[in-house]
């Protein structure tokens, strides 16, 4: 099966849609499908390879209570603030 093209990463590499993740062909930033339980869509897939930060809402904990968290790529890697 061939990859799906999709949008420009921030670094101006293309984006394509595997079968787990969204990967850019230029800079390897991989931004998985599902993350923390929720799967991501198109749209919010795209906000993170454009350097913008995502909310996700209601994420459940290992102890069963919900939280929001803001996710963001900084400098290749994953990082998480709880809001």
């Amino acid at each position: 099966m061939e990859n799906e093209k999709l949008f420009q990463c921030e670094c101006g590499g293309t984006v394509i849609k595997e079968d787990q993740n969204y990967r850019c062909k230029n800079c390897n930033l991989i931004v998985y499908k599902k993350f923390m339980g929720k799967n991501l869509s198109n749209d919010e897939v795209k906000n993170l390879f454009y350097g913008n930060c995502l909310e996700l809402n209601n994420i459940d904990s290992s102890s069963g209570k919900k939280y929001n968290i803001q996710v963001f790529y900084n400098n290749g890697e994953i990082s998480l603030e709880y809001i």
